[in-house]
């Protein structure tokens, strides 16, 4: 339910006819509503047949209202992922560049059970990745102004990337180079690489995800440690 604050500014913004029954109606249908899950910010953009987000995910609480743990401090931050705890931070800890980049999550945020997508969405596994990158290739071939598929070029944005290393963002996708947070805590990249977690694992500890680099025009596929804290990329179900 909404704080005394909230009230307040909602009775501020109702016009004078509003009934007491008409005001309680609306306060019992709003209480029904999680802002945090049901409000998706992101324009959905179709590439081939699939449905993606236009931008990274910024959420702090999973589907069921649970909070996800806001970690600073760089021992927290690793001895959260030695426990397999979910996490999310702001990178460098500086919440003004979560416009831009949204906020990171170790891969135990992305695989918990109560769900960091909102409703309709989901973390695309490492399939879903491939497919998507199987498209924008077979695409760059039917494109005379490219000589090579350049898959990392046409899903980069173009601002915000490193030494003219901008892509063209050809589909809406508009990757940004986020930068990740190490296991062991130190902020690293922004700027120079844009990472996406998968939702596939291929062991206890590393999970896969994909890379963009400013000076390539490729995606890399790594596995690595599954308490870096890197970007997520919803994809519609």
């Amino acid at each position: 339910m909404f704080n005394k604050d909230q009230l307040k500014r909602v009775f501020e913004l109702l016009p004078d006819e509003f009934s007491e029954e008409q005001l309680l109606i609306l306060l019992s249908e709003i209480d029904q509503i999680n802002p945090r899950i049901t409000t998706v910010p992101w324009q959905s953009i179709q590439i081939g047949t699939q449905v993606w987000a236009s931008q990274n995910l910024s959420v702090t609480h999973f589907q069921n209202d649970d909070p996800i743990p806001h970690i600073e401090d760089d021992e927290t931050w690793e001895h959260y992922g030695l426990l397999g705890k979910p996490a999310w931070c702001f990178f460098n800890n500086d919440p003004s560049t979560e416009a831009v980049f949204g906020r990171l999550y170790n891969w135990h945020a992305v695989a918990d059970p109560r769900k960091i997508a909102p409703p309709g969405w989901m973390v695309p596994s490492d399939q879903d990745w491939e497919e998507l990158i199987g498209f924008v290739e077979r695409d760059s071939l039917l494109d005379s102004s490219f000589t090579a598929p350049q898959v990392g070029l046409k899903l980069k944005g173009k601002t915000h990337w490193n030494e003219g290393g901008n892509g063209v963002d050809a589909f809406g996708f508009n990757a940004q180079p986020a930068g990740y947070r190490a296991t062991i805590g130190p902020f690293r990249d922004q700027g120079g690489t844009a990472n996406f977690w998968s939702s596939s694992d291929n062991s206890s500890q590393n999970a896969f995800y994909r890379t963009l680099y400013f000076y390539s025009a490729n995606i890399f596929k790594y596995n690595n440690d599954k308490s870096n804290g890197i970007s997520v990329r919803c994809l519609k179900k």
